[in-house]
């Protein structure tokens, strides 16, 4: 029953969401996309927005949630536009594999622990998590990343 309510108050904020979203991105097909991830969220999250007073600013938020992230993914190359990938072309690909064969050397140096703990920062870990998979203290881990990462860019600087 509250799943009905939900889907009639997300009706009723349609005009707000559109307009909202057009002013967060730039372009009408990522604004479509916006607003269906948003109702998605909306509605997989309703146990906490039944508890909410606000229900306009919540889903507001979540929205403008998203489209930080999906800016933050583009920002870090995690996620790359289809018209991106192929203005890279395969120049960028060769040179992408040259640079990772020098990583890959270099992280054959490392010992294999501080290998396993670069290894989880490079595919996207938060220091938390690698604590937590790796069962150490946070501290311990981010001491280590800064030794790992200092030492990894003079073997990289002194590759070149």
């Amino acid at each position: 029953m509250e799943n009905l309510v939900l889907k009639g108050d997300l009706q009723k904020l349609s005009k707000t969401l559109l307009l909202y979203a057009l002013s967060l991105t730039c372009e009408k097909e990522q604004t479509k996309n916006v607003l269906l991830e948003t109702c998605l969220k909306t509605l997989e999250n309703e146990n906490k927005s039944v508890c909410s007073t606000d229900f306009q600013g919540w889903v507001l938020a979540v929205m403008r949630s998203l489209v930080l992230n999906d800016y933050h993914r583009l920002a870090k190359g995690e996620m790359l536009p289809i018209e991106e990938q192929y203005r890279i072309g395969l120049a960028g690909q060769v040179e992408q594999m040259y640079e990772m064969r020098q990583i890959a050397e270099v992280l054959d140096l490392l010992p294999e622990e501080d290998c396993r703990l670069f290894v989880h920062f490079l595919q996207g870990y938060k220091y938390e998590e690698i604590a937590t998979l790796l069962y150490m203290p946070l501290d311990t881990v981010k001491l280590r990343m800064y030794a790992i990462r200092k030492s990894v860019a003079e073997k990289l600087k002194s590759n070149k």
